[in-house]
Formats: structure tokens, sequence, C-alpha cells
């Protein structure tokens, strides 16, 4: 979960490419439309990751706490 959210973070500052650098592109370029398009399609993509591979393997490797 911490990976997915500091990785477009970490992209934005030290690469020239990559969903983080766009974002810092689009907003520095005041398209704000795509700057909030590219955010929500990252927060979706998050989300859909996390249900669908990260909270499985959660429950998973936490099961012995149970």
């Amino acid at each position: 979960g911490v990976a997915l959210i500091v990785s477009p973070v970490a992209e934005a500052f030290g690469t020239a490419g990559g969903i983080g650098y766009g974002l810092y592109l689009f907003f520095q370029l005041h398209d704000y439309a795509a700057f909030v398009a590219w955010s929500l399609l990252l927060v979706l993509v998050m989300i859909v990751i996390d249900a669908a591979a990260l909270g499985p393997l959660e429950r998973w490797s936490r099961r012995w706490m149970e």
C-alpha cells in the first residue's frame, strides 16, 4: 500500500518519466484537467491493485494472528 503512494511522489522528483512526473508536468503547465484526470486514474489503479492483490496477500500473511 505505502509503496503505491510513495512511488509517484518519488517519480515526480527523480525521473523524467512515469505517472508521478506526468502529474508534476501537468501541474507545472497549468493543465489542471489532465492533472485531475491522471490523479483520479492513479487513485483508481491503486484501489484496484490493493483490493485485488494486496488485500488477499495481507489476509493470507496475517492468518496466524487470528
